[in-house]
């Protein structure tokens, strides 16, 4: 009677306190043996591709972040979120082009190695008012790919003006 007091004891202490885990990617910053990547390198990966299937890279697929490849924005950020297999590596880049024409790096994410639960998740930086360019990289052995978006962002001054026309058209109307 005791062992079966005991082990109702065991399940519903299982049932009542469930574990929960959440997998992230495994930063390979520190290691020093593993190859870093430039922007001037991953570019070099870019493929020409057809307007519908520019969200799917082979390696991951883009889930969340974007829906064409150039388009306008306000924001100062964009969430971006990846799936992938187990083992891909992610850099994301963030440039612009400088007044001489030049590719100047805002913002650079570490090697990211997605883990078991093959999402990737990164948050990233629009800091500079009109063309932004993100390039997605991801390689897995030899296999490389990379993709860029566009994004123009314009600024708050626009939005609120755009705004303002959209309600004095809309109050004109009967």
């Amino acid at each position: 009677m005791k062992k079966h007091f005991v082990l109702f004891g065991v399940i519903c202490m299982l049932c009542l306190f469930p574990s929960i885990t959440f997998a992230t990617p495994i930063s390979i910053e520190n290691e020093t043996t593993e190859p870093t990547i430039t922007l001037e390198e991953a570019l070099t990966y870019i493929e020409e591709i057809a307007e519908d299937d520019f969200l799917d890279l082979g390696l991951i697929r883009i889930k969340k972040g974007f829906s064409k490849l150039e388009e306008p924005t306000f924001s100062e950020q964009r969430n971006l979120s990846l799936e992938g297999e187990e083992g891909v590596e992610v850099v994301v880049f963030v440039y612009c082009k400088d007044k001489d024409g030049k590719d100047k790096v805002t913002f650079e994410t570490p090697i990211q190695v997605i883990g078991a639960s093959g999402m990737y998740h990164e948050i990233i930086p629009i800091d500079t008012i009109g063309e932004n360019y993100i390039v997605i990289y991801a390689q897995k052995g030899e296999q490389k790919i990379a993709r860029q978006f566009q994004l123009n962002r314009k600024n708050q001054e626009t939005k609120v003006e755009l705004e303002n026309k959209r309600y004095t058209i809309l109050k004109m109307i009967p």
